[in-house]
């Protein structure tokens, strides 16, 4: 039986290792261990399954290196993955800094178990995929369609709930009580369904049991939830909820660091989309920039982080949120449809925000301005006096922002930026919001 072995304290870590290994590599079995004696116990009784992935440290205790001890003192013949630092590879041990970065995982279990990239591509799956009926507790909507396996005729399956479907917890319990332990999903469309599993579990995770590295993925996985929910059912009590958790996190995690190459730096090992990069890098900028302007509040602060989260979030790709002009929506490779979302993402934005209760007041206004036109369609090459003061900040921001991802070379020089943005912003109201920038910690 291929077998993995996970030493690991969170919970959820499990099911997603269980659902994505099996799928990927033919996995059968994950043996869940909550710390490195539980972990040594079972080799010392069961014997040693070929690969071992255990966090580098749980609760004080040094799970990985006492696992590596026992290791070395019984001279084991098996691979361990170590989760919380990155380093290059030692012997049959792989360092990574995320439990949340599943492509590097998949690899390596793969090669341990001597999975080649072609047994993957053309393995042979059953036209009904099974998924363990547990995985749809954490779920109310299924992303494709979903079928049980007839009881009086094997090998026939009945549809029992439609694609994008909502059902109830009481529903899937009724299903578990006709004697159903899984349910199947077309195959064409079982990494479509494991992704979002996989999404809404990361979303149940308590953040702050994460290492710095997957805070940043699990807060990126949960706002790519988020954008797809939105985009399929508008806004919900549910959507609501998610965004103000996921806002809670980004503004969090910007707020953690002291300095903004720190965030920066992290970002980019991660690689994280430069849509997510923008967000965080322009929550960080905005609230930071009100702490230099006279009337500075940590209620306006609340609305730029809220603004920074919604403005573009109908912008689904990183080549759809790097357009910034005319000329470069033009240029695009977009498709007629797409240019016309990028045209009208502003307006769009403003109107979704208008329909959440108890946003802050006038954040529909700024984010329509967030490009110049008062409507929030189109970018506009020039600000007229009616853009409010809080709209030019979160332009100069996001401007910002924008330059420090982009340009490896002014990453930060800060100086060089400043003086790109004067020369682009001339008039005395966009000068003073950028004295602000100026101020803020790089």
């Amino acid at each position: 039986m291929n077998s993995v072995m996970l030493v690991e304290s969170i919970t959820e870590l499990e099911s997603i290792y269980a659902l994505n290994l099996q799928l990927y590599v033919g996995v059968e079995e994950i043996i869940s261990k909550k710390k490195a004696e539980f972990a040594i116990q079972y080799l010392e009784d069961k014997g040693i399954p070929p690969m071992i992935i255990a966090r580098e440290s749980i609760d004080g205790e040094e799970t990985a290196k006492l696992l590596l001890n026992y290791i070395s003192s019984k001279n084991i013949d098996t691979t361990l993955i170590v989760i919380g630092k990155e380093n290059p590879p030692t012997n049959n041990i792989h360092f990574l800094s995320s439990a949340l970065d599943l492509k590097p995982i998949i690899m390596i279990v793969a090669q341990t178990l001597g999975v080649t990239a072609h047994d993957m591509a053309n393995k042979v799956v059953p036209t009904y995929f099974p998924i363990p009926i547990t995985y749809f507790t954490v779920l109310n909507r299924a992303v494709c369609e979903v079928f049980v396996e007839k009881v009086d005729h094997p090998g026939e399956y009945a549809k029992v709930i439609e694609e994008n479907a909502i059902f109830t917890q009481d529903f899937i319990q009724n299903l578990i009580r006709q004697g159903n332990r899984e349910l199947f999903v077309h195959k064409d469309h079982r990494l479509t369904f494991v992704n979002n599993v996989s999404a809404e579990i990361i979303n149940k995770i308590d953040i702050e049991m994460l290492n710095k590295d997957e805070q940043i993925q699990a807060t990126e996985s949960t706002s790519d939830l988020l954008a797809k929910k939105l985009e399929l059912v508008g806004v919900t009590e549910e959507t609501v909820q998610l965004a103000n958790k996921n806002m809670k996190q980004i503004a969090g995690l910007a707020k953690k660091n002291k300095k903004l190459s720190y965030l920066l730096e992290d970002l980019l090992r991660n690689r994280s989309s430069f849509r997510y990069r923008k967000i965080m890098i322009l929550s960080y900028i905005a609230i930071h920039m009100m702490k230099h302007i006279d009337w500075g509040t940590p209620e306006q602060e609340a609305k730029l982080s809220f603004i920074a989260f919604y403005h573009d979030i109908f912008l689904t790709s990183d080549d759809e949120v790097m357009i910034k002009s005319k000329k470069d929506l033009r240029d695009s490779d977009l498709s007629g449809m797409k240019k016309t979302i990028v045209d009208k993402h502003a307006s769009m934005a403003a109107e979704l925000v208008s329909q959440i209760p108890k946003a802050p007041m006038g954040i529909d206004t700024i984010i329509r301005q967030h490009h110049g036109n008062m409507n929030g369609i189109g970018f506009s090459e020039h600000y007229g006096a009616n853009i409010s003061p809080l709209a030019i900040v979160f332009i100069i921001a996001e401007d910002f922002a924008r330059e420090l991802i982009l340009d490896d070379k002014a990453r930060f020089n800060k100086g060089k930026i400043i003086r790109t943005m004067k020369e682009r912003y001339p008039t005395a109201r966009f000068a003073k919001i950028i004295d602000a920038l100026d101020k803020v910690t790089i």
